[in-house]
């Protein structure tokens, strides 16, 4: 508080020497203070949730993301996006000039913008620009989408999946496009390197009160609420990697990329007319990142300059607005822009330069919905130095130094040109009635709400809509039994028996599940519907087909809700029931598909994909169509999703043929170079023995084809054309690529389902094997797994791993185990111990931060470690480098008095303590009532370890300090610790020796130190062995690499 009082105070009594235009500035200024100190003192501060410290609580220590990181990182509902922005942005570098851009930005009644430029190594670039897109309606929360691109976060603010199947156009380095589109499909996998930068939190009051005060204000009091609502965006520093495939080429093309993502969430309204430019840059050599940034708004800010660097670390220094400009300069004439910026960032002074050279440079001038953006690649030089360093020399001299980083980034300009959106179209799910009906028609709105009529049902009501639209193919007649008649049909002793079921599954014993979903279906089946259903079903079926005639046919299909969506199919795993006739014996096909959910493969399949036994499901009952011809289309390859390529199989007869794999059908490939363009490209003819045709007097029969109709292709090259146009049209309307199952019958195009094709998504090799993969701070970081690798050596599972490196950084972090650490506290990237490749390892520069103080400790250090002298350059050149920036001494005074008292008290108490504290712990073999309880009661275990950890680190903290004493010492009694002048540490080892250690003094505390590891706890008769002795074994132990502990013991000593 003394701040805010204190600082417009002097600002103020300087004011009586101003001129007039000077005081009305300086007024707005401290106006602009008082507010902005306010506002932020009434929000509420993000991402300072953790607290290593805390036992017991999963959030806290970061075990579990917090609910608040999940809201914020996922898509914002429907109704916000009337005023607000909801994008996600990601970039990447490298310094093999390949670059990468993402972007989406969703917009109301589900529709998006999507923004790819990928450029690879060997000059190609690859590029989307979807100004019309569309979101796939998923059910899953945490996904962005447009089109073929998916990205969603698979821990918030720590990991993101982004994965795209779909056309790009292909053109060269030197700008000129060849009109080619490709099919690309690429999954790449995002990890952050820093903790997230927010505009909110991270900016000075001072620099926000200066730009407000340089605006024009509507009104007497500053816009600090509409400043504060228009830049709501937060950004995190971090790498891309993973593999990418051009048009099915085998030889994936591997990435790794240093970038950004950035979450943009600013009210729209606010920020019309703004124009914001962003330099967004990386250094790939040593890891620094530059992110600078110059928003004006009007009548709210102008020239508002902020942004951050980043130290070698990870840590983010924000960039001070004091003496920051930047200039951009174009020259049209030679289609050349120069950039130039200065800021101050923690305690040093930056100066970047970078031009932008040719027009092959300028990835995307484009007029989206509310903002024109243009985006350029350039290189740039970034220079720096302390700004203690730089007052001791003028500037003249601070410009001609040379030497500076080489970086690679983007230039984005963007302008805000409209603050409007659409209204919101009433939702689907609005659409209700006081009571939910047992059953409903097909062409009735709330048809189309799968939560009412499953999967098949809402997909039936939405192309029967689709149908009357376009006029080109027809949906049979039907109606659906809704959720509801479900809910009044199950009874006390249908719902027993799904608890006994879901007990033997908690077993996983096969018999037992097969026999309990045996019961528990014919439970069902032996249920007598309810009076109200059969009632339901007869007058929906009077009052849809009136016409009727008793040879009627129809198909009876189960539509679960959650099936047949992007996430799940469940294609096949639920009965259907083909030429019922009659209502009994439609009514025992209702009872028959509601039992199927129950079946031994259902209940499989919806374990491994997480969903409920026991499900609402809707029973489709449409009327039967004789087909001629029938089968299945895939809107794009179903193997590779290329959409390309679309998939036509076919055979005589009904199509159950076909989805059931029973006979071998033709199959034909439609190339779609555009919807406008399509061309049979390829068709093999199967051997379609046997068609499947409906019986008179209900059901199916199978019938032979005739050798002339084997022979040749069932459908023609029209009907073919005429189905992939239908296509074309359905997937428009649905906003993803299909899966239809379709008939032809007296020349008229029957569709009979349709559900989005859920493969090709999937994870990749490559993903499962990097998942919990460390980010690199730099091309060329170094990793170790000595001593842990002891520990820990080979592949660790993904739950074992994910767990220990939680448990990991909740110890190194917390501020009672660990005192020598220095620099930040991350929250969201990892440091010291990290994985790669699924296994656990050092992060070698983070075990040398005093690399730069004195060169010999590290050495010290690494003997420690490795055993032996760490003969790299390198290595320490980097330490030194990235620890240097901003120097920490290693012992202050505080911490040798801290050391000390550990060395000789401290941690003998606090191995005394976990001891008593472990004494009684026991692990808790109560049962739970289910896997939820249980899996909440482990939560609350988190930290049970902790202690026994702490007193680890302390213990090896004091060791580890010993340890450079004795090497100090013998040091002095041996000579300097030199890399050129000392062997390797097993040289060493083999060559001490009696004869050669002469001083006495020496020798006795050599064998004190082996005889207080020993202490009172050396075995009954087990001789103290002399150095010579130790000298045997460890030259055993070189020849005999891999034997046991027990061939160790078997050696025989000699004293010659």
């Amino acid at each position: 508080m003394g701040t805010l009082l204190a600082t417009p105070i002097t600002v103020t009594l300087s004011l009586l020497s101003t001129r007039p235009s000077d005081f009305i500035y300086w007024c707005k200024w401290i106006t602009s203070y008082l507010y902005v100190s306010i506002f932020r003192h009434s929000i509420k501060p993000r991402f300072n949730w953790h607290d290593m410290d805390v036992e017991g609580d999963p959030y806290k220590t970061d075990f579990l993301p917090f609910p608040e990181e999940i809201n914020l990182e996922s898509p914002m509902l429907e109704s916000q996006l009337i005023n607000t922005a909801d994008e996600v942005f990601f970039y990447g570098v490298n310094s093999k000039s390949e670059y990468l851009i993402i972007q989406i930005a969703r917009d109301t009644n589900q529709e998006a913008e999507a923004l790819i430029y990928l450029k690879l190594c060997n000059g190609k670039i690859y590029q989307l620009q979807e100004t019309s897109g569309f979101q796939q309606s998923s059910n899953d929360k945490r996904t962005f989408s447009c089109g073929g691109l998916q990205i969603h976060y698979l821990s918030p603010m720590r990991r993101w999946r982004i994965f795209f199947n779909g056309l790009l156009n292909e053109t060269s380095d030197d700008g000129e496009s060849s009109e080619k589109k490709v099919h690309v499909k690429f999954a790449l996998l995002w990890r952050a390197s820093s903790d997230p930068f927010d505009f909110r939190t991270h900016i000075n009051n001072k620099d926000v009160a200066t730009s407000l005060a340089h605006a024009k204000w509507n009104q007497y009091t500053p816009p600090v609420e509409k400043l504060f609502s228009a830049l709501d965006l937060y950004t995190q520093c971090g790498i891309i990697m993973g593999k990418v495939s051009i048009d099915g080429s085998e030889d994936e093309v591997d990435l790794y990329l240093f970038g950004e993502r950035k979450r943009f969430m600013g009210n729209i309204s606010s920020l019309k007319g703004g124009e914001s430019l962003h330099i967004l840059g990386c250094v790939p050599k040593n890891g620094r990142f530059v992110h600078f940034i110059q928003v004006s708004v009007a009548n709210v800010v102008e020239k508002f300059n902020f942004g951050f660097t980043t130290v070698l670390t990870g840590g983010l220094r924000p960039i001070q607005a004091k003496d920051c400009s930047m200039e951009v300069v174009f020259n049209e004439e030679r289609a050349k822009k120069n950039i130039e910026a200065n800021f101050h960032s923690g305690k040093k002074l930056f100066r970047l330069k970078g031009a932008v050279s040719g027009r092959q440079n300028n990835i995307l001038v484009n007029e989206g919905w509310n903002a024109s953006i243009g985006i350029d690649y350039f290189n740039f030089e970034l220079k720096s130095m302390s700004t203690k360093e730089i007052n001791s020399l003028k500037r003249k001299e601070f410009d001609s130094l040379t030497g500076g980083e080489i970086g690679k980034g983007f230039l984005i300009n963007a302008k805000i040109t409209n603050s409007s959106r659409r209204a919101i179209p009433e939702r689907l799910s609005d659409i209700t009635q006081p009571v939910t009906p047992l059953v409903v028609h097909f062409s009735e709105k709330i048809c189309q709400n799968p939560e009412i009529t499953g999967g098949k049902g809402s997909s039936l009501g939405k192309l029967t809509e689709i149908s009357k639209e376009f006029q080109s193919f027809v949906v049979p007649n039907g109606i659906v039994v809704t959720t509801n008649a479900y809910e009044l049909f199950v009874t006390e002793d249908i719902l027993k028996e799904v608890k006994k079921l879901e007990n033997v599954l908690f077993r996983d014993k096969l018999d037992e599940t097969k026999a309990a979903c045996q019961r528990l279906i014919e439970e069902v089946t032996g249920t007598s519907i309810p009076d109200p259903i059969q009632q339901a079903v007869v007058m929906n079926l009077k009052n849809t087909f009136p016409e009727r005639k008793h040879d009627h046919m129809f198909a009876v299909r189960s539509s679960a809700t959650g099936e047949d969506t992007e996430q799940m199919s469940a294609a096949g795993q639920m009965e259907t029931y083909l030429g019922v006739a009659g209502i009994s014996e439609i009514m025992a096909a209702i009872k028959k598909c509601w039992a199927s959910q129950f079946s031994f493969i259902a209940v499989q399949y919806k374990r491994q994909n997480g969903q409920l036994i026991n499900t609402p499901m809707a029973v489709v009952v449409q009327e039967m169509i004789p087909c001629d011809i029938a089968g299945v289309l895939f809107t794009c390859d179903p193997l590779t999703g290329n959409p390309t390529t679309m998939s036509v199989t076919a055979n005589y007869g009904l199509g159950e043929s076909v989805v059931s794999g029973s006979e071998e059908p033709d199959t034909i490939e439609i190339e779609r170079l555009n919807e406008n363009n399509l061309t049979i490209k390829d068709k093999i003819i199967g051997a379609k023995s046997h068609r499947i045709v409906l019986k008179d007097d209900g059901g199916t029969d199978v019938e032979n084809v005739s050798e002339n109709e084997k022979q040749s292709c069932c459908l023609s090259d029209n009907m073919t054309l005429r189905l992939g146009r239908t296509a074309i049209k359905i997937e428009k309307s649905y906003r993803s690529y299909r899966d239809i199952e379709w008939g032809f019958w007296n020349n008229n195009l029957y569709i009979f389902q349709s559900r989005p094709v859920t493969s090709g998504a999937g994870e990749i090799d490559f993903e499962i094997d990097h998942e919990f993969d460390a980010p690199l701070r730099c091309e060329g970081d170094y990793f170790a797994m000595c001593n842990v690798g002891e520990v820990m050596p080979g592949s660790t599972s993904p739950l074992g791993l994910d767990v220990l490196l939680k448990f990991f950084k909740t110890v190194f972090q917390s501020k009672r185990s660990v005192s020598w650490h220095r620099g930040d506290y991350p929250t969201y990237y990892p440091r010291g111990i990290v994985s790669m490749y699924r296994h656990v390892m050092f992060f070698c520069v983070d075990l040398f931060q005093h690399a730069n103080e004195d060169p010999s400790q590290s050495q010290v250090s690494a003997v420690g470690l490795f055993g032996r002298v760490v003969d790299d350059k390198e290595l320490f050149d980097l330490a030194m480098e990235r620890h240097g920036e901003e120097p920490v001494k290693l012992f202050s005074k505080k911490m040798y008095l801290k050391l000390l008292y550990k060395m000789f008290y401290g941690a003998k108490l606090r191995l005394k303590l976990a001891i008593k504290h472990y004494e009684g712990y026991t692990v808790p073999s109560i049962k739970y009532k289910d896997s939820q309880e249980l899996f909440f009661h482990l939560l609350s275990c988190c930290t049970d370890l902790t202690t026994a950890m702490g007193s680890h680190m302390v213990c090896s903290e004091i060791s580890s300090f010993l340890n450079m004493i004795i090497f100090i010492i013998l040091q002095k009694a041996i000579g300097v610790f030199s890399i050129n002048r000392q062997v390797t540490s097993r040289e060493k080892i083999t060559s001490v020796n009696a004869e050669r250690v002469r001083d006495v003094s020496i020798r006795i505390v050599l064998r004190n130190l082996a005889v207080m590891g020993y202490g009172s706890r050396r075995p009954t008769g087990v001789p103290l062995l002399t150095t010579r002795h130790h000298v045997q074994r460890l030259s055993w132990a070189r020849d005999h690499f891999g034997w046991t502990l027990d061939d160790w013991k078997t050696i025989a000593l000699s004293d010659e």
